[in-house]
């Protein structure tokens, strides 16, 4: 009996034992269900997938296998974003400094490693092109604007116009030291212009290249010339007495008759003998009108006598070359055959003491067959202008010119918004808003007298040769010119010079273009 209770308890618990056993098996399975479920539900919040996690192992490696994917989604749209804004910024620093400037600029590409660098490259080289495409305006038009003040020009349009100083920093009328330096200047220009001994006033350069005002002297009557104005320094530059720049007689360096179309930058004048003897000049330029009329350009001093004064030099007087001074013998009737035109407009002086005077500049009707467009070529001269001018020069511009009487020489900026007094045969008179020049390598002065009308050209930028000045006046190594857009201005006129694009070289930045400033 004992046995069976035994056997009996025994199967019981057995059973009871496998009941158990077979619970515990199938609760695992039950659990990896669940958890596969989850998993998916999971997986495919996360990222969007809807294949099952069978593991534990398998969901976390799934779980962060998204994650990455997420994130370089994530990292995409950041990248394409910054790109993006990248662009913008690119165009809109574009369209900010969009307005009027000198020729096609450098090239430039994407970030390296950056998601659409090709299309980075090709956005700033379109936009280096807007920044710097030049003003250019054609003859007797108004300037168009199709570029802003960026470090370079666009390939110039033919006809001429105003071209635009090129480089952001460079000391231009314009920049901030600059133009603070010359409102210092007109406040303190009028009393010591008063003064015996005071010719003239300019802001430049020092010898350490400190913004300064410069006060010129004769030399004479001992002028009391402050050390500083306003906290600017002030340089007194010993020059002697400014004179106009034609040539009396006595001093003349002869020229000889020039075969027709007679080169630019040669000896010029009124056929008018001057009271007392004769004198000579220099044939600045060729000019055109909106009609295609040509002219010739040199100062009212040399083609009108100072508004008639001097000989009595009236609208259709004959203009001849080479001047009477230079004639030889010389002072003889000028012959017909050396007329290359007659005097058509000038721009009057104002000789009144409280004249302000700002051009000296008068044309002459003529044709292409009497004159050139071209001075001759390297390493005579220059060649041929440009028809673009450059309107902002910069204190350290390098220039060139081809005159009457010093020739082919090469001269730097070192004045800006001169008022001065010039000596003339005609008395004395007032100017401002003069641009400044002194002689480099070698030469002791840019100009000498005889070579009044010669233009004035820029000579160490991408292609050269553009007009900034039209010579009148100078003495003690100083030389002074009008600035040309002003001239070209008055006349509504553009100069009839080289018109070819400017192309630079890949990846070197251009400085300037058919209308610079």
């Amino acid at each position: 009996m004992a046995g069976l209770r035994w056997r009996a308890s025994t199967a019981l618990t057995l059973l009871a034992v496998f009941s158990l056993c077979l619970g515990l098996q199938q609760a695992p399975t039950l659990s990896a269900k669940d958890n596969a479920k989850e998993g998916n539900a999971a997986s495919t919040a996360e990222d969007g997938s809807d294949q099952p996690s069978n593991s534990d192992d398998s969901r976390r490696a799934n779980a962060k296998s998204s994650k990455k994917t997420t994130k370089k989604v994530v990292e995409k749209k950041k990248a394409k974003k910054g790109q993006q804004e990248t662009d913008d910024s690119s165009d809109s620093s574009s369209a900010t400094q969009s307005g009027h400037t000198p020729v096609a600029g450098g090239t430039s590409s994407g970030a390296s490693g950056q998601p659409g660098g090709k299309t980075t490259s090709r956005k700033v080289n379109e936009t280096s092109s807007r920044k710097t495409a030049p003003n250019s305006r054609a003859a007797g038009g108004t300037a168009a604007k199709p570029a802003g003040t960026g470090q370079t020009d666009a390939v110039k349009a033919a006809g001429g116009g105003r071209a635009q100083q090129p480089v952001r920093g460079q000391l231009t009328a314009k920049h901030p030291l600059v133009k603070k330096v010359i409102d210092i200047q007109n406040r303190i220009s009028p009393d010591l212009l008063k003064q015996k001994g005071i010719v003239a006033t300019s802001t430049g350069l020092d010898e350490d290249g400190n913004v300064v005002i410069r006060v010129q002297t004769t030399g004479a009557d001992s002028p009391k010339i402050p050390k500083q104005a306003e906290g600017v320094a002030v340089v007194e530059v010993l020059t002697g007495p400014i004179q106009t720049y034609w040539q009396a007689t006595s001093t003349f360096n002869q020229q000889a008759h020039q075969p027709r179309p007679v080169p630019i930058g040669t000896s010029a004048f009124n056929d008018v003998l001057l009271t007392g003897g004769c004198a000579s000049g220099t044939l600045g330029c060729r000019l055109k009108d909106k009609h295609g009329n040509v002219f010739g350009l040199s100062n009212n001093h040399v083609f009108a006598g100072i508004n008639g004064i001097e000989g009595g030099v009236v609208i259709g007087t004959p203009v001849v070359q080479p001047s009477p001074g230079d004639l030889n013998p010389p002072c003889q009737s000028p012959l017909p055959a050396n007329v290359i035109g007659s005097l058509v407009k000038f721009k009057p002086y104002d000789l009144s003491l409280t004249g302000n005077n700002r051009i000296d500049a008068a044309i002459i009707s003529t044709d292409v067959s009497l004159i050139s467009n071209s001075t001759p070529p390297p390493p005579v001269a220059y060649g041929t202008p440009r028809s673009t001018t450059w309107i902002g020069p910069f204190l350290g511009l390098n220039v060139q010119k081809l005159g009457r009487t010093s020739g082919y020489t090469t001269g730097v900026v070192t004045g800006l918004n001169k008022i001065e007094i010039v000596g003339s045969p005609a008395g004395i008179t007032f100017w401002s808003g003069q641009i400044e020049f002194s002689g480099t390598n070698g030469n002791a002065s840019l100009g000498a007298p005889g070579d009044s009308g010669s233009l004035i050209v820029t000579n160490d930028l991408l292609g050269d040769r553009f007009p900034v000045a039209l010579l009148y006046a100078g003495g003690g190594g100083i030389t002074d010119g009008n600035p040309i857009q002003e001239v070209l201005d008055f006349f509504d006129m553009t100069i009839d010079g080289d018109d070819s694009p400017i192309i630079p070289s890949p990846g070197k930045e251009g400085r300037a273009s058919a209308g610079s400033q």
